[in-house]
């Protein structure tokens, strides 16, 4: 195509790229005043209406051309020649109009792509922040108090010793360098090949990774991540206009200003590597008991293999996924030749186990149950780690409380059975439903283990009946403690036969003294009694979680037989009756503020009436002529009006025999 046939479309169809120079302009200048998806919707609609005007004046221009034929000759031949002329004239209109409309149409869309991707990167380029290193180390500790006020723990503070480069080990950057960036050397803060396959593979929805260069991971590290939460976007525009940033700053902030030294530097002293350490040389002061310059290829992988994701691979928390990365980090040194492959079968010997040294107690053992659960209360309230984000918490711990049950759970101020045996407690206010102290467990240490006071659902025994049998009963039949019920051999509706702890039965008897002594068969008929759909609204309304199968609850709640509940869920279903009929659901802090903007979060609780007064009374009353007749030895506790239940799950006599356990052994007491 020469030039002069370019001016000739140009000048044919030069009202056509007015009209798209004109949309471009509309579009930048609108997605200022208006915002970018607004203005396009508007400049859309309008260049829709002008393409529809023009596509209407099709038929016009055809009876223009018809109206400016001549008389036709009266030949047959010659009308026949003028009507092929004439639509020959029509099409060949009509296909012009066609090619105009396409061509406003890519034009529009070209100069849309254009004006999109120039608006992308000019707010990139605005919007990237300068690239400071002193700001790769700044971390607070986030701060718990006591409900007094008083300050007793801080949470990720920091343990950081920063490394130079020549202190680095040369064993330690092979590792991160071909797990990391294997072309890091080489590329100028992208590695453009490796993006672009990530890309197109993400595109096709295949899971490809980020590909993301060290350099952009120490920017997203701090720069590009979430200030509140650490967490960096990964999808939607928000991930992608991210990505971009990262790669823009990588490319003209950082890579241009500082060696590879220097980034590698940063990248080994700044991110956070789990057990409580920042920077390597911290870490493997933490895990090895050793400075970073002496560790050997066995623990320089699993270091390596920290980055990608440290609370996950924590070998004290998670040894199992630590060891499965470390061999894969092992296995990528040998593909990419830093190693051989015997170097590699001999560091595989040396697992996650035998390489990292027992962990030490921190300062927080004492409060550890209790922190545990204030830090996934605040996550699953504000999906913010305290550990990772500094904040103030304030909670309900109550300090002497807790002392004293640390003092139980010791064996200092009661006797165990043996060192075996395992417990938790959880107390709390029963006027407020907060949590004052936790015993998480016995002879454990560590952070955010299994908690014995929250985290287990075991089944409940006896301390179900008033729950599931008698209280639905007052409530909503208006039974009395004197309803008389039966004891005597019985069954379950299905068919299995009922029996009391010491086989025997005692005939009539009133709910009172059915409770007191916790016979079995009173319980499962006044479950059977009331209507299933009550209990069920009733135990729910306590924070409870029944198995419901199609709709009902089975009859071995009855007494305490189903997946069952944490000792937290249990004492704040029982403090709804001590505190006269109302349930507020156990909360263990009163307020949180974000250091980074003083953010204030208050804890917001709801409480709400689940049962009568009345209800709440008999229950209470019918719990303290429990209490001395379930506690036993242990009933006298000085000048203190108390109510109490206790609760009992036995093994079957098959497990008994398996394990060799005797006669008298529980499960859960």
């Amino acid at each position: 195509m020469n030039i002069n046939k370019i001016k000739k479309i140009i000048k044919e169809n030069s009202n056509t790229l007015v009209i798209a120079v004109l949309s471009l302009m509309a579009l930048i200048i609108g997605s200022f005043a208006l915002g970018f998806l607004k203005a396009l919707l508007i400049v859309s609609i309008i260049d829709i209406i002008i393409i529809l005007t023009t596509i209407k004046a099709i038929p016009k221009f055809k009876k223009k051309e018809s109206g400016n034929i001549k008389k036709e000759p009266r030949n047959s031949k010659q009308k026949t020649k003028v009507k092929k002329s004439s639509k020959k004239k029509m099409a060949k209109s009509k296909k012009k109009m066609i090619i105009k409309i396409i061509i406003i149409f890519i034009a529009l869309c070209a100069l849309t792509v254009i004006g999109i991707i120039c608006a992308f990167f000019s707010s990139i380029i605005k919007n990237a922040p300068e690239f400071d290193p002193n700001k790769l180390y700044s971390q607070n500790s986030s701060i718990l108090y006591t409900s007094t006020g008083k300050e007793f723990a801080r949470l990720g503070s920091q343990m950081r010793e920063n490394l130079k480069y020549d202190q680095i080990p040369e064993v330690l950057i092979d590792a991160i360098i071909a797990t990391e960036d294997s072309r890091f050397f080489t590329h100028n803060g992208v590695d453009l090949p490796r993006f672009l396959k990530a890309s197109i593979q993400q595109l096709l929805g295949i899971d490809a990774g980020g590909a993301s260069t060290l350099t952009m991971q120490i920017n997203k590290n701090q720069f590009t991540a979430d200030a509140t939460t650490g967490k960096a976007a990964s999808t939607g525009l928000a991930g992608i206009k991210r990505k971009f940033t990262d790669v823009y700053m990588a490319v003209y902030k950082i890579e241009p200003h500082y060696s590879k030294e220097d980034i590698l530097t940063f990248y080994v002293n700044a991110y956070y590597m789990g057990g409580g350490a920042y920077g390597v040389e911290q870490a493997c002061l933490t895990y090895f008991g050793k400075n970073a310059k002496d560790i050997n290829l066995a623990e320089a992988a699993m270091i390596a293999g920290l980055f990608q994701a440290p609370v996950s691979y924590d070998p004290y928390l998670n040894p199992e996924k630590t060891e499965k990365r470390r061999q894969t980090v092992l296995n990528l040194m040998e593909r990419h030749g830093y190693i051989t492959s015997e170097e590699k079968e001999i560091a595989l010997k040396m697992n996650v186990e035998k390489i990292v040294k027992e962990k030490k107690t921190n300062d927080n053992s004492a409060y550890q149950g209790f922190i545990d659960t204030v830090v996934k209360e605040v996550y699953n309230d504000l999906k913010l780690d305290p550990y990772d984000v500094p904040m103030k918490i304030y909670t309900t711990l109550d300090i002497e409380k807790q002392d004293q049950l640390n003092k139980i759970m010791s064996g200092e101020n009661f006797k165990w059975e043996n060192e075996v045996v395992q417990a938790g407690v959880a107390i709390l206010d029963s006027g407020t439903s907060a949590i004052l102290a936790i015993g998480n467990g016995r002879n454990r240490e560590g952070a955010k283990i299994l908690n014995f006071a929250t985290d287990i659902k075991n089944q409940i025994g006896s301390t179900a009946k008033p729950l599931y049998d008698y209280a639905p009963g007052i409530e909503y039949e208006n039974w009395s403690p004197a309803k008389m019920f039966a004891d005597e051999p019985y069954t379950y509706t299905n068919g299995p036969e009922v029996n009391n702890w010491d086989n025997k039965f005692r005939g009539l008897m009133t709910m009172r003294t059915a409770l007191s002594n916790s016979w079995n068969i009173p319980a499962i008929k006044a479950f059977q009694q009331n209507d299933n759909a009550n209990v069920k609204k009733f135990v729910t309304s306590l924070g409870l979680s029944p198995e419901i199968d199609s709709g009902k609850l089975h009859e071995a709640h009855a007494i305490g037989g189903y997946t069952g509940e944490s000792p937290l869920t249990l004492a704040n279903a029982y403090a709804a009756f001590a505190n006269g009929g109302y349930y507020t659901k156990a909360y263990s802090y009163t307020k949180v503020v974000l250091d980074n903007n003083n953010e204030t979060h208050e804890k917001k609780t709801d409480r709400k009436r689940v049962m009568s007064a009345e209800t709440a009374y008999i229950i209470c009353d019918l719990l303290k002529s429990t209490a001395p007749v379930a506690l036993g030895k242990y009933a006298n506790i000085g000048n203190v009006v108390y109510g109490a239940k206790t609760g009992t799950t036995n093994y079957d006599d098959a497990t008994k025999r398996a394990f060799h356990y005797p006669d008298k052994a529980v499960r859960d007491l």
